[in-house]
């Protein structure tokens, strides 16, 4: 995915769906320098991963439901 999308979603809740198809639910990630996207996972490890390697995000409220 390209950068410039993945910042519309930086610092906000969101799901990821990587090519893999494993799944980050309720994570606020943000772009680090070398332009990868960095997150704590719920097992609080530090996750970077690049871009290219994430297929779908989604916005997710405060309710847990997903926007758009």
């Amino acid at each position: 995915m390209e950068i410039r999308v993945l910042k519309e979603y930086e610092s906000k809740r969101v799901k990821i769906i990587l090519k893999n198809n494993f799944v980050y639910s309720g994570i606020y990630f943000t772009i680090t320098s070398d332009g990868l996207l960095e997150f704590e996972d719920r097992n609080k490890e530090i996750i970077r991963l690049e871009p290219s390697f994430v297929v779908m995000i989604v916005e997710i409220n405060d309710g847990g439901r997903i926007n758009g």
